[in-house]
Parts: C-alpha cells; sequence; structure tokens
C-alpha cells in the first residue's frame, strides 16, 4: 500500500518563519480532514506538542495538498515517523 503522506522539507502553501519547527506533509492519497480534527488527534496524544505561538503560524495548517503541523520544540525523527504512522492509520 503506497505512503498516504510524504514528508516535505519546506511548505508551498505557507510561509514559515526560519526558526520555527514543523512536520510538513505532502497528501498523497491522503483522505479530506480539517485541521481542527488533526490537531484535536495530535493533542490528545502528545499534548503541548503544537505550538500555540502569537504572531506566527502555529497549530495545524491544512491545504490541498499539503499538512503543516508548527511544533512548540524540536523533536525527534522517531517521534516523526510515530506522528504520521499515527495519521495514517488513524484518517
Amino acid at each position: 500500500m503506497p505512503n498516504k503522506l510524504t514528508r516535505l522539507l519546506k511548505p508551498d502553501s505557507i510561509g514559515l518563519a526560519p526558526n520555527q519547527n514543523a512536520i510538513i506533509l505532502k497528501r498523497d492519497i491522503f483522505p479530506q480532514v480539517d485541521a481542527g480534527k488533526i490537531d484535536a488527534f495530535i493533542e490528545q496524544r502528545f499534548p503541548n506538542l503544537i505550538s500555540r505561538a502569537e504572531g506566527q503560524v502555529n497549530g495545524v495548517s491544512v491545504t490541498k495538498d499539503e499538512i503543516v503541523i508548527t511544533l512548540a520544540n524540536p523533536i525527534s525523527e522517531s517521534q516523526i515517523n510515530s506522528i504520521i504512522s499515527l495519521l495514517e492509520t488513524n484518517f
């Protein structure tokens, strides 16, 4: 089965500050799910992971091609892979 999400190095649709940490995902065959549902799903499993900083892109942003999850702090590759896997299996 092909991946539903592909990790990107930078978003095409949302401008992030250079110092912002984020998980940027290309929606390959991922269903249409609004940002609020993804935000709540991640927050339930990883409390305080998502950035809520005022004055910059924060939370979860969803466009037709991408999902951008802004992070409060840097996380490990294994944590990122875990989040991607959870999203792919639960949506």
